[in-house]
Parts: C-alpha cells; structure tokens; sequence
C-alpha cells in the first residue's frame, strides 16, 4: 500500500496531549493517502523513548478505504493494552475512570460535574461541538443512551498525564461502534477543558446518524 502513494501524500501531527509516558496525537491524512481527508488520533504507549503500542482511531463512514476493512468475526478484541497499564499518570487515569463511570451508567448529569464551566465536548464522527457546561449536561442527557461510548461501555486502556489524554473504550451490546477513543484535556484543576470523541461510524445507519446529530440541537 505505501509503494502506491503518491509523493504529495502527507501524514502530519496536529496536536499531541500526553508525555513520553502515553500520550494521544491528533493527526491529519492528505486525501492522496486514502482517497479522502483524513482526521484520526492515535493512543501512544511509549518506553525508553519509543512507540511500544500505537492504536488509530478514525470516522470511515464515507472513506472508500473501508472497503478493504476485515471481517467482523476476524477483528481482534485484544489490542495489546494488558502488557502496557499503568503508563498513564493518576490524574487522568482517575478522571477517565470517572466519565467513563458516568456515561457508563447513562447520567449525564454526573458527567458534566466534571467539567469546567467554559468547557467543549465534540464528537467527529457526527460533526458536533457543544460549548459550555451547562449545554453538554443538557446534550448528554439527551444523546447518551444512543452513544456508543454510552451505557455499559467499559475502558481498554488509558494514556496522558496531569494536563490530559485520553481513553480507548469498549462500546456495550448493541452499541452503534464497539471501540473508540475519548480525548480529554484538563485544567490546572483537574477539571475537563475539552472531550473529543474520535470513533467509526461506518456501521451506522443513516437514520442513527441523523437522530445522533440532531441531539445537538436545543429546541
């Protein structure tokens, strides 16, 4: 596949959260690489300076490249967390556990206690930003029991330090997409500035989408 590349496609870092622990990187492929643009982030695992674990995840709804995606029978459901706990720092190990609690159980009440007043919750899978705590209190209530890092998700594995980073998630049965990537970035308080929901959607219908997205809207 990389032989096929033209000389004009780029794969570049845009922002990294994390330390040479763990860390998550957001990243942007030119659409020479995959036939379309590309936004991912990445979970990093480091030791001794170097990438011991590295974990995509990417929206390839209307990517062509899925095309050539493993059968679901296939897929692993291990992705080598076991051997690489405890990289992350305890900071953002004990705020992860805490959304994660929260969504988990449906209240997103619990969940917006978590966040600063001026804080950002997007998700890229269905192009939404909502801002403000009060506001993603009032989306999540109302999203939560159709998102896929909802009700009984459980977390794979965690990266970041005291500013941030992030957890890979396992999505509960029946949820729209089994795996994802929540980055968070927090405040000198520990408090959430910005959570970005990075997670495919390909298996989503378009109806799923469209009622998804329209839980962003406040009538």
């Amino acid at each position: 596949m990389l032989e096929s590349w033209p000389s004009e496609a780029k794969s570049y870092p845009l922002r990294v959260i994390g330390d040479m622990n763990s860390a998550v990187v957001f990243v942007e492929d030119t659409p020479e690489m995959f036939s379309t643009e590309l936004r991912g982030a990445a979970s990093l695992t480091f030791q001794g300076g170097k990438i011991v674990r590295q974990v995509d995840y990417w929206d390839g709804r209307r990517n062509p490249f899925i095309a050539h995606r493993v059968a679901e029978s296939q897929f692993p459901t291990d992705f080598g967390e076991s051997a690489w706990q405890g990289r992350c720092s305890r900071v953002i190990q004990k705020v992860a556990e805490s959304l994660n609690t929260a969504l988990a159980k449906g209240n997103g009440t619990a969940a917006a206690t978590l966040f600063t007043r001026d804080a950002i919750f997007e998700d890229g899978a269905t192009r939404t930003k909502i801002e403000g705590k009060e506001s993603i209190q009032r989306y999540l209530s109302r999203a939560i029991s159709t998102l896929p890092y909802g009700p009984n998700t459980i977390i794979r594995h965690v990266v970041g330090n005291d500013k941030g980073g992030g957890y890979e998630w396992i999505g509960g049965p029946g949820a729209i997409a089994h795996h994802g990537l929540l980055v968070i970035e927090l405040d000198n308080d520990q408090l959430i500035t910005r959570v970005t929901a990075v997670w495919d959607a390909s298996r989503a219908s378009d109806t799923t989408m469209t009622t998804l997205t329209s839980f962003a809207i406040e009538l």
